[in-house]
């Protein structure tokens, strides 16, 4: 009988917890703990600090836990997260939303292996959306705000002089950060505190546009990506590469069966065998790449645009140049070889999704009118005697004769193609500015990174220096920039900011698309393939496929048996709003394009009647 009484009691007790439990569940979806409460009370007492920390403090013990269930894990992340990034993204000053952020960045992380792992099991789309929208917020928040409003009118507004102030705060901050003087970042962070704290005041308009350009909504890229494209997203996660492919109606998620630091080892190996022309450890690492990262979903690739949006040290690899096949004949011979560009595969860059859907809803007007050419050459002609032994790009000249006998274009050579004139042209809605010249990156403090202009006035009689910190602080009204020079795409990649270079510094400065180069190229050969390229946009082509065409004629037609190797053209890419961008050709090549039109039609119109005639003939025999 005691032990009836016994039983009863903790059976009571067990239906009565059971029944709180039931209840918590009901109203919040999982059990709240003790720490999730001080969580939630901070959330409503909209304590920024508490909110944070607490955070960073819970999540991370929530994520190895083994006793929690993964999908628990999930409810737990997802009723937390959206107060968390919500607050950092409030956050105007971008030196302490970095700071935030980068504590934050293992709980996001965290969350996505926790959206993979659900995804993997159930295959439910909802997490596969879930991760991909989280990633795109996440660099949103991490990366500068790279939507210069210049094709806005807002009211009341000083935009272009806020643009630049605004500019010169994020260029600065990036500089300060790489400073060890505490004292003068100290100082700088103070002043850069008062200007955000009175844009929101002063401006609320401008607030809440930057607000808006940085949301991210998964429904908003599912209704604008079209039908013939695809975005391939790679996101790095400690020691994994994770990868989304999404098209107008479907969205994969999955995890490349390597670790992160053997794609980053293999992507070194495939670009130092190219510039050593190492054939057989080109064609094993190329073929071993496309493997890893392309192959699965190669056939859903073929005869669509690809948008690759990289991470980590997949910034640097040209997808284009990967191979199909397994190495069969020992002869060595690259132009034969069946790389990626060769299936119908083209390719171009982007930073994010969401840098796509904004390109895509920019006004387009200025693309369907004729675009004059500006051509910055330096050449360096002048520097041959001075201190600086800078080499001279002579074939450049040879180029801006070719331009001008075809196009309409503004040619500014030697002492005419200065820093302060290349400025001056990003501010006149040139659509397309072209620049040949030397560039120098600086792994340990990127904004020092720069590329040469000519100016007999410098001192010590050396090139000008156009800095990327410069080109941040600069506004650019132009459709399309190409920086022809070495290694104008590299930079040090930063966790959470990507790789700043100048193919994202004019990205940021408001340029629609940068062509740019992954590494040391040929000016002759590099000139050759940019010709072609002209030649296919004025065929009215979108400017990846017109770059592809250029590419694949260079390899075909064109390039001899050692230019062949992908070194000399896989190098170059484009990156930003592809569209077609209309090129001004000159009157006398107009004309002459007509005439043969004319005698086309003439000769079609006479061949008919002589058909007809002859038919004629025929039946009266």
């Amino acid at each position: 009988m005691k032990k009836f009484f016994i039983l009863s009691f903790l059976l009571l007790l067990f239906l009565y917890s059971f029944k709180l439990y039931s209840q918590n569940l009901l109203e919040s979806g999982f059990k709240i703990t003790a720490t999730e409460k001080n969580i939630i009370q901070a959330i409503n007492n909209n304590d920024t600090i508490d909110i944070i920390s607490k955070g960073k403090e819970y999540l991370p013990t929530v994520y190895t836990n083994k006793k929690i269930s993964v999908k628990e894990k999930y409810k737990i992340y997802k009723n937390i997260m959206p107060h968390i990034y919500g607050i950092i993204d409030s956050i105007v000053n971008l030196t302490q939303r970095k700071s935030y952020f980068k504590g934050m960045s293992d709980i996001y992380f965290n969350y996505i292996n926790i959206c993979y792992t659900l995804y993997d099991k159930t295959r439910d789309k909802k997490y596969s959306k879930e991760a991909f929208t989280f990633i795109e917020q996440y660099k949103n928040l991490s990366l500068l705000d790279n939507n210069k409003p210049q094709n806005i009118e807002l009211k009341n507004i000083p935009t272009d002089s806020l643009i630049k102030r605004e500019a010169n705060l994020y260029a600065n901050t990036f500089l300060m950060d790489g400073m060890n003087n505490y004292g003068k970042r100290d100082s700088f962070y103070n002043l850069t505190n008062k200007f955000y704290k009175s844009l929101e005041e002063e401006y609320p308009e401008y607030f809440k546009f930057k607000q808006a350009i940085r949301k991210f909504d998964f429904t908003d890229l599912h209704k604008n990506i079209k039908k013939n494209t695809l975005i391939i997203e790679f996101i790095r996660i400690n020691e994994e590469y994770f990868r989304f492919v999404v098209s107008k109606d479907n969205i994969l998620f999955d995890k490349i069966k390597a670790k992160s630091f053997d794609v980053d080892n293999e992507i070194n190996i495939f670009i130092n065998s190219l510039q050593s022309d190492n054939y057989y450890e080109f064609y094993k690492s190329s073929h071993k790449l496309y493997n890893l990262l392309f192959s699965d979903i190669f056939h859903i690739c073929k005869n669509k645009e690809i948008i690759v949006v990289p991470d980590g040290d997949i910034n640097f690899l040209p997808f284009e140049a990967l191979l199909k096949d397994t190495l069969q004949k020992k002869n060595k011979d690259y132009q034969k070889l069946n790389y990626l560009i060769k299936n119908d595969c083209i390719f171009s860059y982007e930073i994010s999704a969401k840098n796509y859907i904004n390109n895509l809803k920019k006004d387009n007007k200025h693309n369907n009118k004729n675009s004059d050419i500006d051509f910055f050459a330096p050449i360096f002609e002048n520097y041959k005697e001075t201190e600086c032994k800078v080499s001279t790009l002579i074939n450049t000249k040879y180029f801006s004769e070719i331009l001008t006998e075809k196009y309409e274009s503004n040619i500014f050579l030697n002492e005419d193609a200065t820093s302060e004139m290349f400025i001056k042209r990003l501010l006149s809605r040139s659509n397309i500015l072209h620049v040949a010249t030397h560039s120098e990156i600086k792994n340990d403090n990127s904004m020092l990174s720069f590329i040469l202009f000519n100016n007999s006035d410098t001192i010590n009689n050396c090139p000008d220096s156009l800095f990327l910190r410069d080109i941040y602080c600069s506004v650019s009204y132009a459709n399309l920039i190409i920086v022809e020079s070495c290694g104008s795409g590299k930079g040090k990649y930063t966790l959470n900011e990507g790789i700043m270079n100048f193919a994202y510094g004019f990205n940021v400065s408001g340029t629609s698309s940068v062509v740019y180069t992954l590494w040391k190229i040929d000016e002759t050969v590099t000139n050759e393939i940019l010709i072609y390229f002209y030649d296919e946009l004025s065929k009215n082509k979108n400017k990846s496929l017109a770059l592809h065409n250029a590419k694949l004629n260079f390899i075909n037609n064109y390039a001899k048996e050692e230019l062949s190797n992908p070194v000399f053209w896989a190098g170059i890419v484009v990156s930003g709003d592809v569209r077609p961008v209309k090129i001004k050709m000159l009157k006398n090549n107009i004309n002459f394009l007509y005439i043969i039109i004319f005698f086309v039609v003439i000769f079609i119109f006479i061949s008919g009647l002589l058909f007809l005639r002859l038919k004629k003939r025929k039946s009266r025999i």
